[in-house]
């Protein structure tokens, strides 16, 4: 009860002393009655001490160790290291550790450690008790329990003759914290435990974080934090609506951007000595429970506030398929423009306006940059992302340059009925020629195999309105030719289980188009195009999806 009692009047001091003391140093009274005057600084707003400074004011009956991290008294020693978040603190028969709010600091009065740890620690070491005594002072009183004197066989001598114990190593406890699912993780039941990897030498270098996973199951999600080595503390995770907040002392990200179909958004940053992951999701967060799931991981486990039925059919996730890429250009212009560059642009440039115009939807692009991907793998990617909508973007070419035809065209998933459509998927679809195994397509357009899948897709309606929402918006926002909805058997729409369409965006083969599609203001209105008629069918399919739901 007396060291409870010592805790909080040192405590109540320092609170008062950050809240309204303008003061730079306070007046520690021994129980000798020797007043000791010790500056004061600050860390992170909490009032601190260094240990240089107070050995100075302590004097000859304490004695600062060579690398400034550790205060030697007669009766014991404290030490600790920079930007560690422990004080330890030793005798011949007792050691103990606190955790510290900020960790400690170099500074010109040495090692700043913050006051109320430190001056607690102190009267361990002598078996004293703190007392405040006013807004700028603190007093030492004897507890009734005596110091822990040291024997002869423990003690060595320093160069100045003073006389102190060893510093035995500090333990190495193994973590096996059990796991909690129901109670979550409140504090430290006691330090020692909890420094599974604090070394023999008390530097704690920043943990890395080297791995965040997030697994879905119906409507929880399960996320996994793992780190280079033990994750001696954390701060209870916080949640407020679609928002997840997770804090970690002493910490760096070094892992990758988690990837779910159920993120909106993530962000890592620094913010002083804590490392923050925010993550934002598209459901309101019903509960959350986390616990340790061995020494350097963390699971936490998020509960969100709908059924899993509905969620399997909501529209959010939309995957564009910027055509070609690699060594595949595609298409040629009279000029020289590449299929390849073209389709990419005008994808980054949807992706942008739909982070504007649909919020809640997540938009995925089979390739970032210029690299080559099989067509069976597009549908494939589609799929694992659970992508909703799949859309194929491409320019158009006649076989001679320059050519008069002009326009926009949009492509379902049919056998093909024209010449013309039939040359349009013949000519996407040569581009098997750079993959390793162009075999695995074969029968895949058979007019029988189509139908088949059609006849048992639930997607094919979908496909259709898809498609009329963009022929119609890309017409009026481009001002090129309206060349309908046509119907041709492309490989890369076979593959992905969701309604999807191919776009041809106009001719590269007509001087005038070529120059439309290369422009910046041409991409614009195309991507203007694509993005609004996304946007109007989202609200027809939502409509739908609400009347089917009820």
């Amino acid at each position: 009860m007396r060291w409870r009692a010592a805790q909080w009047c040192c405590g109540a001091f320092f609170a008062a002393t950050l809240l309204g003391s303008a003061q730079s140093s306070f007046t520690v009274v021994l129980p000798s009655g020797r007043a000791l005057q010790v500056p004061l600084a600050r860390i992170g707003g909490y009032p601190a001490i260094g240990l240089a400074a107070l050995a100075h004011a302590w004097g000859a009956k304490a004695r600062l160790a060579p690398d400034s991290m550790a205060l030697h008294f007669a009766t014991g020693a404290i030490r600790s290291a920079p930007q560690s978040f422990f004080l330890a603190w030793e005798t011949s028969q007792r050691q103990g550790i606190l955790q510290l709010p900020v960790p400690a600091r170099p500074s010109v009065q040495g090692l700043l450690l913050p006051a109320s740890e430190l001056l607690q620690a102190v009267a361990s070491v002598h078996g004293w008790e703190v007392v405040s005594t006013g807004p700028t002072s603190v007093r030492f009183t004897d507890s009734g329990v005596p110091a822990a004197a040291p024997t002869p066989s423990a003690v060595e001598r320093t160069p100045s003759g003073l006389r102190r114990p060893p510093l035995p190593p500090l333990p190495i406890p193994v973590d096996t914290t059990p796991p909690r699912r129901s109670l979550p993780f409140r504090g430290l039941p006691s330090p020692l435990p909890a420094l599974a990897a604090l070394g023999n030498e008390f530097s704690i270098s920043p943990i890395r974080i080297v791995e965040l996973r997030l697994h879905s199951q119906g409507n929880t999600v399960q996320l996994r934090l793992t780190a280079d080595r033990t994750i001696e503390r954390y701060q209870r995770p916080e949640w407020k609506g679609k928002l997840l907040i997770l804090r970690i002392p002493d910490a760096l990200h070094a892992a990758g951007t988690p990837s779910s179909p159920e993120l909106l958004d993530f962000r890592a940053e620094r913010v002083q000595e804590l490392l923050r992951y925010r993550f934002r999701f598209r459901s309101d967060i019903l509960s959350c429970r986390w616990q340790r799931s061995g020494p350097r991981s963390l699971l936490i486990e998020l509960t969100f506030a709908r059924s899993a039925a509905p969620r399997q059919w909501e529209l959010d996730v939309i995957v564009l398929d910027p055509g070609h890429g690699g060594e595949d250009t595609g298409a040629l212009g009279v000029t020289g423009t590449r299929e390849k560059d073209i389709t990419l642009a005008v994808a980054r440039k949807v992706r942008q306006l739909l982070a504007q115009w649909l919020p809640g939807v997540r938009v995925v692009l089979t390739r970032e940059g210029d690299e080559f991907v099989p067509l069976y793998r597009r549908g494939q990617i589609a799929n694992e992302q659970q992508g909703k909508l799949f859309i194929s973007l491409h320019c158009n070419a006649a076989p001679e340059k320059p050519h008069p035809a002009r326009g926009v065209e949009t492509y379902v998933l049919r056998p093909g009925r024209t010449p013309e459509a039939i040359r349009v998927a013949e000519r996407e679809n040569a581009v098997i020629r750079f993959e390793p195994n162009p075999e695995r397509y074969r029968g895949l357009l058979d007019e029988q195999h189509i139908m088949a899948t059609l006849a048992h897709s639930a997607f094919m309606r979908l496909s259709d309105r898809l498609a009329a929402h963009l022929q119609r918006e890309l017409v009026r926002s481009t001002g090129l030719p309206d060349r309908g909805i046509q119907q041709a058997g492309f490989y890369v729409l076979v593959g992905a289980s969701m309604p999807a369409v191919l776009v041809e965006m106009g001719f590269l083969s007509n001087p005038e188009e070529e120059r439309f599609l290369r422009s910046e203001r041409g991409q614009r209105r195309i991507a203007e195009g694509i993005a609004r008629a996304l946007q109007r069918y989202a609200t027809e399919y939502r409509r739908l999806l609400g009347s089917e739901l009820h």
